[in-house]
């Protein structure tokens, strides 16, 4: 499939009525296909293992003609420790492509909303899946990510899965059993 050239997707604050109902018509006339990591990276930091702080940026991108939609997003998250330091760098990228319908209309407007909220909402599971994935891997506290509610970019907490209290409690389920 030729996706061409991506468009950047901008926000959803200003958006008016009729592109919302453009975008409804447009997914009305197509389904998701695919949803699958193109890019995954985890690097440890100097930082120590007593997580504290995870920050979170997005980009996203968008084809579509007669013949393709698709969306990209690129997820960069940073782990601090306690003391500020790094711990731990991840980036995932996760393209969304959908299967059009035979009476599928591109709408370049109405497309870069479904990027921005549909799309974006399709793609969230995934990369909570493989932050804490990833963060397991490094040998760090499984870090998870917190709800992503409507209308917002990034999700509002993480939550970092202390391996010594989940270990304990085990053992202390074990000893009861």
């Amino acid at each position: 499939m030729n996706h061409g050239t991506a468009v950047p997707a901008t926000e959803t604050a200003d958006v008016s009525q009729e592109i919302i109902e453009r975008a409804q018509s447009m997914l009305s006339r197509c389904e998701v296909g695919n949803i699958r990591p193109t890019a995954i990276s985890a690097a440890r930091g100097d930082g120590n293992a007593n997580l504290d702080a995870v920050h979170v940026s997005v980009d996203s991108a968008f084809h579509v003609s007669e013949d393709a939609f698709a969306g990209r997003y690129t997820w960069t998250i940073g782990i601090d420790d306690d003391g500020g330091v790094r711990a731990a760098d991840l980036a995932v990228t996760i393209l969304v492509e959908f299967q059009l319908g035979p009476d599928f209309v591109p709408d370049q407007e109405a497309a870069d909303f479904i990027t921005a909220t549909t799309g974006y909402f399709a793609v969230y599971p995934y990369v909570r899946e493989i932050v804490q994935d990833l963060t397991t891997r490094l040998q760090l506290d499984p870090t998870v990510l917190g709800f992503l509610r409507r209308g917002d970019k990034f999700p509002d907490a993480a939550n970092f899965v202390r391996r010594e209290l989940v270990t304990a409690a085990r053992g202390e389920d074990l000893a009861q059993s």
